[in-house]
């Protein structure tokens, strides 16, 4: 039987026939037969699975660990993963016990071992016990990278540490979560780069916007500009002067770093 066939992930990719999805292994070989509607990716060694407007995951021999009940659910990471039933939002283990209670609002992935979640409007942070790290005072959270969370509070942005400190204070107008020890924010309408300790590393000056650092470098956009594109290292040094790229040269990696073949840059994610 023909059937269109997605990415691999963990040794096994989707398969789609007209009625159904599954999975197969890189021989080709169907691993777990098309009887669902919607499958995912496999993460940590399960993959969300729905039928019928229902959630619930499967492992890699296709074993059901949870039955199909949620009306919303993420990707196992840090062991966990945040699942929604009646209108709550909890967290179950690999072996799909309720491992933190249904009572949150919303709630992100764990990620370096805390999960945002929210309740009453505000987001706070929880580690793996389910015990609340970081309070329920900010606006939106976002993932840990380098061990910093980036929240909002009050319109601006800043971040948070493990303990759930609030290390770098909430002042920059825009920011992206931390790649390589560098985060992407904005002040004053320009883009610049802190540091871990919130130090200005790559000043606020001529870019209106700084990807995430990948491999030492960063894609940047000229200030005033919507398709002026260079990319700079981690000192701001700019190691391809800006120049005029439409959209599928920055999507399909045209945009060239020396010593390297091609840097690939997802132009979705800049804009």
């Amino acid at each position: 039987e023909d059937y269109n066939t997605g990415e691999f992930h963990e040794g096994l990719a989707p398969f789609m026939t007209t009625k159904a999805v599954g999975f197969i292994d890189w021989t080709g070989k169907v691993v777990i037969p098309a009887e669902y509607e919607t499958v995912w990716n496999f993460s940590e060694g399960f993959a969300r699975v729905a039928k019928n407007d229902k959630i619930g995951y499967i492992d890699r021999t296709g074993k059901e660990i949870t039955p199909l009940q949620y009306s919303a659910a993420g990707d196992f990471s840090n062991g966990m993963a945040a699942v929604e039933k009646g209108g709550k939002w909890g967290f179950i283990d690999k072996t799909g016990k309720e491992a933190i209670p249904f009572q949150y609002d919303d709630a992100l992935p764990f990620s370096q071992g805390l999960a945002g979640v929210q309740k009453n409007g505000k987001w706070g942070f929880i580690d793996k016990a389910g015990e609340t790290v970081a309070d329920f005072q900010y606006d939106k959270a976002y993932i840990f990278s380098n061990g910093l969370a980036r929240v909002k509070q009050g319109g601006k942005y800043g971040y948070i540490d493990k303990t759930g400190e609030l290390v770098i204070p909430c002042t920059f107008e825009w920011a992206l979560n931390f790649s390589e020890g560098l985060a992407s924010i904005r002040q004053n309408g320009k883009g610049g780069c802190i540091d871990t300790t919130g130090k200005i590393v790559i000043p606020c000056s001529k870019y209106i916007y700084i990807a995430p650092f990948s491999e030492g470098f960063a894609a940047v956009n000229v200030l005033g500009t919507q398709n002026l594109w260079g990319f700079i290292d981690k000192t701001g040094k700019e190691v391809v002067e800006p120049k005029l790229y439409t959209e599928n040269d920055m999507k399909y990696g045209i945009a060239g770093v020396p010593g390297k073949e091609s840097t690939s840059v997802s132009y979705t994610h800049l804009r």
